[in-house]
């Protein structure tokens, strides 16, 4: 598994310096994919659940001129591909857990929590955005109240995702301080 967009260098106080291990260079490359993977995760939930002022005035006066339709197929396969690429990090996070010193398998156990509740996050959004994509080709009917309860679901789970990934910044700034 390649990390090309991660260099072997890290910066602090405006000096560089090398990191030490290859295994540190990978844990990381996973963290920093795996922050890469929820600002793609949140691009796309903005795009469909952002409120803005045109949708605001689009439900008082239905002007279709102004809508714009989300492209939930497009958004579906980005979720899918976003599934897959944590499902790689989740295995190789599980093959460097057993080659590690204790500290750090402590803060690759919480990596691994924290992708597993984004990995469950991810697949309730995209059970969300799977009905939503079949209602707008009117081949599923999917209930407002089905709509809210699968909604609620998945804000719940994000927020414990998110709760995990505070725990998990104050780990990888400790790591990053003790590999430099």
């Amino acid at each position: 598994m390649s990390f090309s967009r991660f260099l072997p260098l890290y910066r602090k106080q405006g000096v560089f310096y090398k990191l030490k291990m290859n295994d540190d260079i990978k844990i990381v490359a996973i963290s920093k994919d795996i922050n890469g993977l929820l600002v793609r995760f949140n691009g796309v939930k903005g795009s469909i659940n952002c409120p803005s002022l045109v949708k605001m005035i689009r439900r008082i006066v239905p002007l279709p001129w102004i809508f714009q339709v989300i492209p939930y197929g497009e958004h579906k396969r980005s979720l899918e591909g976003i599934l897959t690429e944590l499902e790689n990090h989740r295995a190789t996070i599980c093959n460097l857990i057993s080659n590690t010193s204790e500290e750090k398998k402590d803060y690759l156990d919480l990596l691994l929590q924290y992708s597993n509740c984004l990995s469950e996050s991810i697949i309730l959004f995209l059970k969300i955005v799977t009905l939503l994509d079949g209602v707008s080709n009117n081949q599923v009917n999917y209930k407002w109240k089905d709509y809210i309860k699968d909604e609620d679901r998945f804000e719940e789970s994000f927020e414990s995702c998110c709760l995990l990934g505070d725990r998990l910044t104050m780990f990888y700034k400790k790591l990053i301080a003790d590999i430099v």
